[in-house]
């Protein structure tokens, strides 16, 4: 009895209300003291219980002489009963959902450590068809292999994507924007000399990604309108650089 008790909890059922039914259906018809006493429940809560179940269509009330007995539906109402809720909640389900996600203003942000960890944040970023960046090529080459870098300019070049970049303008920059696995794939813009640029800020796909090279740390933050803000500061900028 505790067992199916249990199980129509699980179902919905509060504690007491599975309690009362599972008593009353092994009783088939009986007072309120006797469903009560089977389900060790106290008579004045039974009685708050009973009429729970009754609006629930799980009990039915038996005239017994003056006063009222009760029987237990068939246990097929509970099952009917959670049809008739799955079928409701799927016919709400695409309103439930575009309110959700009108709502959903909270952004999402992830963490990565790490050489490894910042390999697959460059990985992620460079399957994208649009990239917008503004970093130092120098610190990048420190962490960043040169096999790596032709990586990731191949999943770029799969997506038939272009990277913007602005970068500090200096010898080892002029360098590294000259290989050839960049060509056709990259639009390079140098800041004015003497700038340095202490993390790599890339934006792409309604997400904003910084690194920072020094301490191997990286955050990722996908919300649209942060990311439109911090993309319209980097092309205002581009735009106004000198071409490398």
């Amino acid at each position: 009895m505790q067992q199916l008790v249990k199980q129509l909890e699980a179902s919905g059922l509060s504690e007491k209300e599975a309690a009362l039914y599972v008593a009353t259906l092994s009783l088939g018809i009986a007072s309120i003291a006797d469903i009560a006493r089977r389900a060790g429940i106290k008579r004045p809560t039974a009685y708050l219980v009973i009429e729970t179940l009754i609006q629930k269509k799980l009990l039915a009330q038996i005239p017994h002489g003056k006063k009222i007995h009760y029987k237990a539906e068939s246990p097929e109402t509970l099952l009917a009963d959670l049809t008739t809720k799955r079928e409701n909640t799927a016919r709400a389900m695409p309103d439930l959902l575009t309110l959700f996600r009108q709502s959903s203003v909270v952004p999402k942000i992830r963490f990565y450590e790490g050489k490894q960890g910042l390999f697959h944040m460059y990985e992620e970023i460079f399957r994208s068809n649009e990239i917008w960046g503004i970093f130092s090529p120098e610190k990048y080459a420190r962490v960043i292999t040169e096999d790596e870098q032709r990586h990731f300019m191949r999943l770029l070049d799969r997506q038939g994507g272009i990277i913007h970049d602005l970068c500090e303008d200096t010898p080892a920059t002029r360098r590294f924007l000259g290989t050839p696995y960049r060509k056709g794939l990259s639009e390079d813009r140098l800041l004015p000399k003497g700038m340095k640029v202490a993390t790599d800020i890339l934006v792409y796909s309604h997400t904003v990604a910084i690194v920072s090279l020094e301490t191997l740390v990286g955050v990722v933050i996908e919300d649209k309108a942060i990311a439109q803000t911090q993309k319209m500061f980097i092309e205002e900028l581009w735009h106004k650089a000198e071409r490398a």
